[in-house]
């Protein structure tokens, strides 16, 4: 006969439906709070992580996290390439000023032109010379409805463009776009040069999500999930670093353990200033 354990000897057990908090009083409004975390050296406006799960995080799910002020975390179920393009599709989505845009030659095929689009999800390019001085726009509208892949930039692209210096506020920025009903407007130096790229539906959405987190470039953050394994992790992180990712996780249930002890170590060791998580997000 199997004799039950007295009630006397088990230890308390609660579930979140056994405890209620008594509110006490405070003088803080709710507008007094912040919310405000850090995450290793990145800020977060909202201290809210999207796990490194294959049905959860990637780069859907990391632009709204980091648009409402939290950050995704893309999982690593996926192959380096996969994972990268994923972190890439982040960084392109939104920026204040494109530093260093993608750009398409005169001479460039729409076949080569689809490609590009297809690796960066970027629709939309300037076409310059040999000299980078910007002689045209080559946009989804322009090779919509071109007859074959076969045509060149230049038969498709539109001109004359219209570009302003860099270095131009938000008040000229707007008023472009407002005059010229166009959605990229180029940035060039008194050369000509192309030197950067504003979009309209990043300038929208900079003032529709002013909570959105970025880096020091404007662009928005996120983290990957890397595996145990020195080798693997190293691998996967220079690709990953490559790509601007903002924070690596070493991607385990068991943070304490020794491979991700290692494997933590000797990405440090590679990449001294990135943020980095030793366990998994949940």
């Amino acid at each position: 006969m199997v004799q039950e354990p007295s009630s006397a000897n088990l230890p308390l057990k609660l579930s979140f439906d056994d405890v209620l908090i008594e509110p006490g009083y405070s003088a803080l409004l709710p507008s007094d709070v912040s919310l405000k975390s850090q995450l290793g050296k990145l800020k977060l406006e909202v201290p809210i992580l999207s796990a490194a799960m294959d049905t959860v995080t990637e780069s859907q799910t990391a632009i709204a996290m980091a648009q409402l002020g939290g950050a995704g975390v893309i999982h690593k179920n996926l192959s380096i390439e996969s994972q990268a393009k994923e972190i890439r599709r982040v960084k392109k989505f939104q920026n204040a000023v494109i530093e260093e845009p993608l750009t398409v030659r005169e001479t460039d095929t729409l076949q080569e032109v689809h490609r590009l689009i297809e690796k960066t999800g970027v629709t939309g390019f300037p076409v310059v010379d040999s000299e980078r001085r910007v002689v045209g726009m080559c946009t989804g509208r322009d090779i919509r409805y071109a007859k074959n892949d076969s045509l060149k930039v230049h038969e498709v692209m539109t001109t004359p463009v219209h570009t302003l210096s860099t270095g131009v506020g938000e008040k000229e920025a707007v008023s472009f776009f407002r005059e010229h009903k166009v959605e990229k407007l180029p940035l060039v130096d008194e050369r000509g040069m192309l030197c950067g790229l504003i979009t309209s539906r990043d300038w929208r959405q900079t003032r529709e999500y002013p909570n959105s987190n970025r880096d020091s470039k404007g662009n928005l953050i996120v983290g990957a999930a890397v595996g145990v394994g020195v080798q693997e992790g190293l691998e996967r992180s220079q690709a990953l670093v490559e790509e601007g990712v903002d924070c690596l996780v070493v991607d385990s249930a068991h943070g304490h353990s020794l491979k991700i002890i290692e494997t933590i170590k000797e990405l440090r060791a590679a990449f001294p200033d990135l943020s980095m998580v030793g366990g998994n997000v949940m």
